[in-house]
């Protein structure tokens, strides 16, 4: 058995940039925090077939017993499937992860990326590197027809406090760890499990079919989330970057989500988290797609706003950071591989991933 982990993520630049078609128009920086909820998968070899169970808080998410490829029956288990059937290797994969699916932290990205180091562990790596593991994961959603980006197996892959440059070239990786007190007092507050409704990859095609249209509020507001990733980046590369220009870049970067489609606007405005922004009782941004049922990370919050949140069945968690990112484990020969942090892949202040986008 191989044990693998990888940590779920909350972005502070808003989504969809380091996705097709946007990519190709500009470079784009991005910046996310990797989240101490880790995911765990673990990959056993079978006598033959494969077999998938994925559990949440929630209960199981996918147990199939015995996967066959053309009827994959959920979203994630196609992809799992199309994973195993690629990597050509009969094995059992379990996976738990500590919050639920569909809440905006890159739930599908962090599974594939540690299903991905967890085979490649129970395979002696098939040649292919650690650092090709977040490439090997986006490349199997996009062969699922998924319209994701980079964004979360890079998260998954790198741990930390972390900005992304994803260019034609491949991605420029920099660590900001020096700028995480600037998240001391963060919380993430994940909405009941009754607001989960559109699934980000469905409203990754709404705002591509809205930008292809040339929809002047979507192409812009898009432009300004790539602007506004710049200077995040920027703020944070500082020595002491303050927490209240933080506040003022969280605050332009949802405005600029609410304006990308229709459906993301309701569904920021539809949660409660909506009306404690307006009232100044918290300052903070949806994660992922930014639709309803998205998390959501609330950089200042009051007690009483929390408790607001909580009355009504969120569940609020104190960021804590995650210095680590994928890690695998053997069971039989307790050898450990670790990306980010220390271990494999110990990223110095800039490092460049080869590879494409």
């Amino acid at each position: 058995m191989v044990i693998a982990t990888a940590p779920l993520r909350a972005d502070l630049t808003g989504g969809f940039t380091d996705c097709e078609p946007f990519l190709r128009a500009r470079p784009t920086r991005m910046v996310s925090v990797a989240l101490d909820h880790r995911v765990t998968v673990r990959a056993t070899r079978s006598q033959g077939g494969y077999s998938i169970r994925l559990v949440d808080p929630r209960g199981p998410v996918v147990d199939v017993p015995r996967f066959e490829a053309a009827r994959g029956r959920s979203s994630l288990e196609r992809l799992l499937g199309k994973l195993l059937v690629l990597m050509g290797i009969p094995a059992h994969l379990e996976a738990t992860i500590p919050l639920p699916m569909g809440s905006g932290t890159g739930t599908c990205g962090t599974v594939l990326t540690a299903a991905t180091a967890a085979l490649l562990g129970l395979n002696d790596g098939m040649g292919i590197s650690m650092s090709s593991v977040p490439h090997v994961a986006a490349a199997v959603e996009r062969l699922c027809g998924h319209h994701g980006g980079l964004q979360d197996q890079f998260a998954a892959a790198f741990g930390g406090l972390t900005s992304y440059l994803f260019h034609d070239k491949g991605v420029d990786v920099r660590r900001l760890g020096d700028a995480g007190g600037v998240l001391r007092n963060a919380f993430l507050a994940v909405p009941p499990p009754a607001d989960r409704r559109v699934g980000s990859d469905r409203l990754v095609q709404l705002v591509v079919d809205r930008y292809r249209a040339g929809e002047t509020d979507t192409v812009e507001a898009l432009a300004d989330l790539v602007a506004l990733g710049n200077q995040i980046d920027d703020l944070l590369g500082t020595a002491c970057p303050e927490r209240s220009s933080l506040a003022t870049l969280l605050g332009a970067v949802l405005d600029r989500q609410r304006r990308l489609h229709p459906v993301i606007r309701a569904g920021i405005e539809e949660t409660p988290v909506w009306t404690l922004v307006r009232d100044g009782a918290v300052v903070g941004k949806p994660l992922g797609g930014a639709g309803r049922g998205s998390a959501w990370l609330l950089l200042t919050s009051t007690a009483a706003a929390c408790q607001r949140l909580a009355s009504e069945g969120w569940v609020v968690h104190r960021v804590r950071i995650s210095d680590v990112g994928v890690r695998t484990e053997s069971e039989h020969r307790r050898e450990t591989t670790t990306m980010g942090g220390t271990g494999l892949l110990d990223c110095p202040e800039d490092t460049a991933v080869p590879g494409t986008t």
